[in-house]
């Protein structure tokens, strides 16, 4: 497994919910076609796994079924967070993770893309190594719309980033991964609202000098439209990863000088410190991860 050196201490004690290992924050909006199907697949794996495990899912304002498959369901894990207005797969992902009880967060999608009758692996994995903080399921192919402009646009990204931050990096914003609770804190308020949430996860470690490694999974063509623009895309994310080595040079240079922090967060939680996400940044809603 590829890893990124780490530099930064082991993350401190967890002393969340000592009944919860793992919790699964799964992103959906509008997935009534795959949305069961990949709850039954996560929750078998994760109970075959001896993971306590919680599944959190977050609604982003669907408009078609979801709403009433996930009201209906019968697992007992499962824990709903309901957006009435569609706030983008970033904000879905840093609103479940602030909500989760388990030690381990791992982030996957709901459109068949990502083999979540593996997602146990990735929790395994990041226990395996002590150096590690977080391990990304490094994708073997691409599929979706366009998988040739898919995958130029996204390895010369990939090796512009790992020339910018001086090391490897195996896959930059795949969707499936797993980290610790604990050390994605100073990580949290950077999330954008939706596209490269998942870049912004990656690059954010790596400048913290935490632990990074990368296991090979499968990757098929997602159920539902892929939203995949290569030219409005690959532009956004570049300028969010900028902004995320930009925040970070604040952050070990001049902590006094951080403005104040403005996320929204479920009730009783309590908010993160750092740097407050800049919506103008990234202002596409879809959960892509090219």
């Amino acid at each position: 497994m590829l890893t990124t050196p780490a530099s930064h201490p082991a993350p401190a004690p967890d002393h969340g919910d000592p009944t919860v290992d793992v919790s699964v924050v799964l992103p959906c909006h509008n997935e009534e076609g795959s949305l069961r199907l990949e709850l039954e697949r996560i929750t078998t794996a994760l109970a075959a796994s001896g993971y306590r495990f919680e599944i959190v899912v977050v609604d982003d304002g669907s408009t078609d079924d979801t709403p009433r498959i996930l009201r209906q369901s019968d697992i007992v894990s499962l824990r709903l967070i309901r957006l009435n207005n569609r706030r983008g797969a970033g904000t879905a992902r840093r609103i479940g993770t602030l909500a989760a009880h388990g030690r381990i967060v791992i982030w996957t999608d709901c459109d068949l893309t990502y083999p979540n009758e593996h997602i146990a692996d990735l929790a395994t994995a990041l226990e395996s190594s002590p150096a590690l903080e977080q391990v990304i399921g490094a994708r073997a192919q691409e599929a979706g719309t366009a998988p040739r402009v898919r995958r130029a646009v996204k390895a010369t990204i990939r090796r512009y980033v790992a020339h910018r931050l001086s090391c490897p990096i195996n896959d930059l914003n795949s969707g499936m991964r797993a980290f610790y609770r604990n050390s994605a804190t100073q990580t949290m308020p950077l999330l954008p609202p939706g596209f490269s949430c998942t870049t912004t996860m990656t690059v954010s470690f790596i400048l913290q000098g935490r632990g990074v490694g990368y296991l090979p999974i499968t990757y098929v063509e997602r159920v539902g439209q892929s939203k995949f623009h290569p030219v409005t895309d690959t532009y956004r994310l570049l300028r969010q990863v900028h902004r995320v080595i930009r925040a970070h040079h604040d952050i070990t240079t001049e902590p006094d000088q951080l403005p104040p922090e403005s996320v929204d967060l479920p009730s009783g939680a309590a908010p993160p410190t750092g740097v407050q996400a800049d919506p103008s940044i990234d202002d596409h809603a879809g959960a892509n991860h090219f």
